[in-house]
């Protein structure tokens, strides 16, 4: 019985995991070089901020985990679901009174201890839709008007949110996830060129506006 039960449980990528720890490292070294004078003028320690970032970083690979554990097929029925939160919750953080904002963007939720910004639970939900719409979809990366431009418009609504924070480097984030999805999906290269386009287009009129 136990054979079958460690069977059922999946082994971690080493190489994964090597690659998220090395990050994690060298993030929070980034973190105690660049915070130590902060810290130590408002809280009379140089480690207050790099002490804070060990603790986010444990309950990170706590989370990451316990979501290992978790078969990837839940994450794909549930994908349609999440979606629709998204865009509850990037809509909502937009509301004054609702959002908070700081250095002019309006991209946080405060919930007292910390801030909480829904755009970074979006970005694993919209690799959710994306993958699970072209897994469903067979022959979806080669029909545009039924295969490609439904989830493209459907991230395009997502980054429009974004736009209205602003949030300039989550929405290029936010595009280079659909652009790699869509060419693993095998997006022909002439449709992946026309978003390209439209996108840089698209960045131009919004860094004039702003």
């Amino acid at each position: 019985m136990r054979r079958k039960i460690k069977a059922k449980i999946p082994k971690a990528d080493q190489a994964i995991v090597i690659t998220v720890v090395a990050l994690i490292l060298v993030g929070l070294a980034a973190v105690s070089s660049a915070s130590s004078v902060l810290s130590y003028e408002r809280f009379g320690n140089n480690n207050y901020y790099f002490f804070r970032q060990i603790i986010s970083a444990a309950l990170g690979l706590i989370a990451m985990f316990i979501v290992s554990r978790i078969d990837y097929h839940v994450w794909q029925k549930w994908a349609n679901w999440l979606l629709f939160g998204s865009f509850i919750a990037l809509a909502l953080v937009l509301i004054p009174g609702l959002g908070f904002k700081t250095g002019g963007t309006r991209a946080w939720f405060n919930l007292g201890p910390f801030l909480l910004q829904p755009s970074e639970f979006v970005k694993l939900t919209l690799i959710f839709f994306l993958a699970s719409w072209f897994d469903h979809k067979i022959g979806a990366e080669s029909n545009f008007w039924f295969g490609i431009l439904p989830p493209a418009a459907v991230s395009v609504g997502l980054l429009g949110l974004l736009m209205l924070e602003p949030d300039l480097g989550t929405a290029i984030v936010y595009v280079i996830i659909m652009g790699t999805i869509f060419f693993v999906a095998g997006t022909r290269l002439k449709y992946l060129a026309s978003f390209a386009a439209a996108g840089v287009a698209a960045l131009i009129a919004a860094i004039k506006l702003a």
